[in-house]
């Protein structure tokens, strides 16, 4: 902050004697004090009532404004006036409130703190994929915060202290397939955050990622379809076989009539209608490899059909990342389901992956009245169901509580009377 040219001033100090005094420990206190007894809640909320109507509470400017009617630890900015007139109606109970610095070095945190939970809120989504906006969310943090920092120079230790961990967790987690995977699959990313951001290898390295993940798919694809196409050929399909090996080969086995005569037994020998072994001799070597593909040309048709499917994916731009809050990425890629087969093979793998494990810790969190002691007979597999299956009810209710919940009617719908 300081050197031998430019020394700490007089406000300087004191806003680093604030921060020191740990403001929001000082904060928290003021507030534990405030709501320590319900008489003392109810003259808190008494007087933020009176005070929004009187308007009494002002802003710097003078402009008045409303207290929101909420005793949380957040809403300290807007209840600080309120406290401190509590404080002073009350100095019996000496209720500690906190020195302007205290309050200014309380905001300048929560604005710092604030990019990084909305960044949070974002990704603790649990009904949307989230995955693939963490880096791109990740980057838009360290760009808000460095922008940041030189107008809050007191913190920028604490600030550069969070770059550095985001950093640090970015480049650890960077070759994560996963990741590059579930940007890629997002109509609204693709690869122009990794052209952005990576190097030229990282980038390299992203594509080689998603053509091999995109390879397997086709492998399978196209040994599955080998394997169909084979185990589907009856007798009809063997003697269309059969048959178009005789219009190949029939060329080779026809004569002139004088030339024919001399020998007309022996040359329906000459004309093996349903001896397979000599047609197949007889297959021109075109012919034959199509019908047979070597490896080398197995694996050049499968590298063909990802980087067409890739190149056409990628030609079709990026969706305006306005538009994305109107586009569901489930019902995206069911619509180009038979457009992109195998990068809708992607979205189905990679889209239920959340970028935090929070939601999941949700899940398990309330585990007590499941996880008893007479839960001897619980197999881990039968407890985790019970958990999800518990945590789906109690969401269930919350958002259609007016709805009854029936878990049987699906089995009348089908349900027949004898006579």
């Amino acid at each position: 902050m300081a050197n031998e040219n430019h020394p700490i001033d007089d406000k300087t100090e004191s806003y680093l004697q604030a921060l020191d005094s740990d403001p929001i420990e000082a904060c928290r206190a003021s507030i534990a004090a405030c709501r320590s007894s319900g008489q003392r809640r109810e003259a808190l909320r008494k007087i933020i009532v009176d005070g929004n109507a009187s308007g009494r509470f002002r802003l710097p400017n003078g402009d008045s404004y409303v207290v929101p009617a909420i005793e949380l630890l957040r809403d300290t900015p807007t209840l600080s006036l309120a406290i401190v007139e509590f404080a002073f109606r009350n100095r019996d109970v000496q209720i500690p409130i906190l020195s302007h610095q205290q309050y200014e070095s309380l905001q300048d945190i929560a604005s710092v703190l604030v990019v990084a939970h909305s960044a949070q809120e974002l990704l603790l989504a649990e009904k949307t994929p989230t995955l693939s906006l963490a880096f791109p969310v990740y980057e838009s943090v360290v760009q808000a915060w460095l922008d940041l920092g030189p107008k809050i120079p007191e913190l920028a230790t604490a600030i550069g202290a969070g770059i550095g961990k985001i950093c640090e967790y970015v480049n650890r987690t960077k070759g994560a397939r996963v990741h590059i995977l579930a940007m890629v699959v997002n109509p609204a990313i693709k690869f122009d955050f990794i052209h952005w951001w990576w190097t030229a290898y990282d980038q390299g390295n992203a594509y080689e990622d998603v053509r091999e993940t995109m390879m397997k798919f086709q492998r399978e694809i196209y040994a599955r379809t080998l394997t169909q196409t084979r185990a589907g050929t009856g007798m009809a399909a063997h003697a269309q076989s059969l048959g178009y090996l005789r219009v190949l080969n029939i060329g080779q086995t026809l004569r002139r009539a004088s030339d024919n005569t001399d020998n007309l037994s022996d040359n329906r020998h000459e004309y093996p209608l349903y001896n397979t072994s000599t047609t197949n001799s007889a297959i021109p070597p075109s012919v034959h490899a199509y019908l047979r593909p070597t490896p080398a040309q197995i694996h050049a048709h499968n590298l063909s059909a990802v980087e067409f499917e890739l190149n056409q994916y990628i030609s079709q731009g990026t969706i305006p990342i306005e538009a994305t809050g109107a586009i569901d990425l489930i019902e995206y890629w069911r619509a180009h389901k038979f457009t992109y087969p195998l990068l809708y093979r992607i979205a189905m793998d990679v889209l239920p992956v959340q970028a935090s494990s929070v939601s999941s810790e949700r899940v398990f969190s309330s585990s007590k009245m499941t996880c008893t002691a007479e839960r001897n007979r619980l197999s881990v597999r039968m407890m985790e169901a019970l958990q999800v299956l518990k945590h789906a009810l109690k969401h269930h209710r919350r958002e259609s509580s007016e709805v009854t919940l029936d878990l049987v009617s699906h089995v009348f719908e089908t349900l027949e009377l004898a006579d």
